[in-house]
C-alpha cells in the first residue's frame, strides 16, 4: 500500500478512504478467484465478467476521491501489477498448461 500512496501522491484524508476500498476490491477479487475455481460451471468468460464488475464497482467508489491523474495513475500501478511480481509459471500455484493467465 505504500507504493500506491507514493505513487497517487494521496492526502491523508484520501489514504483512509482508498485503502479500505482497494483492500475490500484485492479481497473480493480473491474470492471470485477462488468461487470460479470451485465452480465447475465457471469458465474463463464468467471469470472475466465478475472482474469486470469488480472494476466498475471499485472505480465508482474511487472516482469521487481521486483526481482524475490519480484515477489513471491507479489503474496504470493496476496494469503493472503482474509485470512486477514476475511470471508465475514454473512455481508452485503458477500458471499451468492450458490454463488462461486469469485463472
Amino acid at each position: 500500500m505504500a507504493v500506491l500512496k507514493e505513487r497517487l501522491h494521496l492526502t491523508q484524508e484520501q489514504e483512509s478512504q482508498v485503502f479500505p476500498i482497494v483492500e475490500d476490491a484485492a479481497k473480493e477479487r480473491q474470492a471470485i478467484i477462488q468461487r470460479c475455481r470451485e465452480d465447475p460451471m465457471s469458465n474463463a468468460a464468467t471469470l472475466r465478467n465478475e472482474l469486470i464488475k469488480l472494476r466498475e464497482r471499485t472505480e465508482k467508489k474511487l472516482t469521487p476521491i481521486l483526481s482524475h491523474e490519480q484515477m489513471n495513475e491507479y489503474w496504470r500501478f493496476l496494469t503493472e501489477m503482474p509485470q512486477r511480481s514476475g511470471s508465475r509459471e514454473g512455481r508452485p500455484g503458477g500458471r499451468r498448461p492450458g490454463r488462461s493467465n486469469l485463472i
